[in-house]
């Protein structure tokens, strides 16, 4: 079926790669609570989709964030925030994926929460100095106003969320939802990289840089700097390159 603000995941289980897409809306505006998965063939083409021996999500989400990671030996999935049709969510959800690369049950149980209600929202992972940590970067609440927020948290041996916070992160140099976000390992150096989104009243075509040290975001951006408020410094503009179109999904 027709499928708008869902979140798409691809895993490599057992010699044989996966795709998986969770939630979203469909063409009537209905937002949907199902998990499809498909297998890609040898030569990279995507199976049929299904959700048999998927575990579907416990309510309806569209425009959440997902992320999977693997801990000790096991692949997680977790599914942030989104918006449930009637209101925007803080829950944090994990499932783990099984032998046969199917989704076992959500639950809510021993992760930590959002502090804040976010959807069109993104969500990242870095392992940094042995210690996974996952970084929520902007969305919006319940009246559709976007955020420049930068939450942090660690993922424990369990696989387990702890504490969100914002101390230490610099936080986005503007209010951004709908944008996508990036991780990539440079010469050492972790980077994360925004692009696009809406401030809520305009698409932009900006892309953002900032480095992750250590536990923290730094990088040059000076208006905000001077403001003297930010650790490190904070996002810069990535001065190579802007997109030439809009908006972020």
């Amino acid at each position: 079926q027709s499928l708008g603000e869902h979140n798409t995941i691809a895993l490599s289980i057992g010699g044989t790669n996966y795709v998986y897409v969770l939630g979203g809306q469909n063409s009537s505006g209905t937002n949907l609570s199902a998990v499809y998965k498909a297998s890609i063939d040898s030569s990279a083409n995507i199976q049929a989709f299904s959700t048999t021996s998927q575990s579907q999500l416990p309510q309806v989400l569209y425009a959440p964030s997902t992320i999977t990671q693997s801990i000790g030996g096991t692949d997680y999935v977790y599914v942030i925030g989104g918006f449930n049709g009637v209101a925007n969510q803080s829950a944090v959800y994990k499932a783990s994926i099984d032998a046969s690369a199917n989704i076992n049950a959500f639950s809510t149980t021993s992760q930590a929460q959002l502090p804040q209600i976010r959807r069109q929202h993104t969500t990242i992972a870095q392992s940094i100095l042995g210690t996974i940590y996952v970084y929520v970067l902007g969305g919006n609440n319940p009246t559709s106003t976007s955020h420049s927020t930068v939450y942090k948290a660690s993922i424990d041996a369990s696989a387990n969320f702890n504490t969100f916070s914002t101390t230490g992160q610099s936080q986005l140099p503007q209010e951004l939802d709908q944008h996508t976000t990036i991780t990539q390992a440079i010469g050492g150096t972790n980077y994360v990289y925004v692009f696009g989104g809406n401030n809520g009243t305009t698409n932009h075509s900006t892309v953002y840089k900032s480095q992750i040290d250590g536990d923290f975001y730094k990088s040059e951006y000076p208006n905000l700097y001077d403001s003297g408020s930010w650790t490190g410094g904070t996002f810069s503009y990535f001065h190579e390159a802007t997109m030439r179109g809009t908006g972020g999904f």
